[in-house]
C-alpha cells in the first residue's frame, strides 16, 4: 500500500469572517507568532474557504502552517499566547485547528499556494486498495504528468497522522487527503480535463467526498 507517513504536519486554523477586519487581525498573528521557537514557519492566510458536502456555515478564513512533527505542532497551539486564548479570533473565539501529517517534503510545497482538502469515505465493501488502484494512482499520474501539481500531498488513513487541536473534528473512518496547485486556475485548468471528469465518475462510484477550497496569501498582512 502506497500510503508514506512523514513527521512534517501542515497545520490549519480556520476562523470567522463575521467581520473584515478578522483577517487583518488573524494575519498579523500569525506573522508575530513564534512559530521559529518549535521549528514552524507560518505559511499564508486564505480571506475566503469554499466548502462542499458540508452543512452551510458562516463564512471562514484560513490559516496554513508548517511545522517539524505533529508535536512540535501542538506544543505552539497551546502555548502561543495569541492562539491559545479561549476567543480567538476575538470576539467570536470559534476557530478551528488541527494538524495534518504530509506525504511530500514541504521544501516542495512553498509556490503551491491553492489547497484541496478533502474528506473521503468509502462505499460499502470498497478497501482502501480499491481506492488505492482506481483512483489514487491515476489520478496522481494526471496531476504530476500532465499539470505539474501535487496530488496527496496529505494521504491520512487514521489519527497516527492528524490530530485535531481545537473544535475540530476528522471522522475516524474517513481517508484525509490533500491536493496542492498553483493557483485557482490551475486547478480549474485540472477540473475542465476529460480524464480528469472520467476520475470523477469513479471516485463517486466508490467513495463519498466532502471537500473544501483555499488560496493562501503569505503576505495577507498590510
Amino acid at each position: 500500500m502506497n500510503h508514506i507517513r512523514r513527521e512534517v504536519p501542515s497545520c490549519s486554523c480556520d476562523f470567522p469572517l463575521a467581520r473584515g477586519e478578522n483577517v487583518t487581525g488573524v494575519a498579523k498573528a500569525c506573522i508575530r507568532a513564534k512559530t521559529s521557537d518549535l521549528g514552524g514557519r507560518f505559511a499564508g492566510i486564505a480571506r475566503k474557504v469554499y466548502s462542499f458536502g458540508y452543512p452551510p456555515s458562516p463564512d471562514e478564513g484560513c490559516a496554513v502552517f508548517h511545522f517539524p512533527s505533529l508535536k512540535n505542532a501542538e506544543v505552539f497551539f497551546h502555548s502561543d499566547q495569541r492562539f491559545r486564548q479561549p476567543d480567538f479570533p476575538p470576539p467570536q473565539g470559534h476557530s478551528e485547528i488541527f494538524a495534518l501529517g504530509l506525504t511530500t517534503d514541504p521544501n516542495q510545497v512553498y509556490n503551491y499556494a491553492t489547497f484541496l482538502l478533502s474528506e473521503v469515505f468509502l462505499h460499502g465493501s470498497t478497501t482502501v486498495g480499491d481506492y488505492i488502484t482506481k483512483f489514487k494512482e491515476p489520478f496522481s499520474s494526471l496531476l504530476i504528468h500532465k499539470y505539474k501539481a501535487l496530488p496527496f500531498v496529505a494521504f491520512s488513513l487514521d489519527k497516527d497522522d492528524r490530530k485535531s487541536l481545537r473544535r475540530h473534528y476528522f471522522a475516524p473512518k474517513s481517508i484525509v487527503t490533500l491536493h496542492l496547485f498553483r493557483s485557482i486556475g490551475h486547478l480549474e485548468e485540472v477540473m475542465s480535463d476529460e480524464r480528469y471528469t472520467q476520475l470523477r465518475v469513479i471516485h463517486n462510484s466508490i467513495a463519498q467526498e466532502r471537500c473544501c477550497i483555499f488560496t493562501i496569501d503569505s503576505e495577507a498582512c498590510p
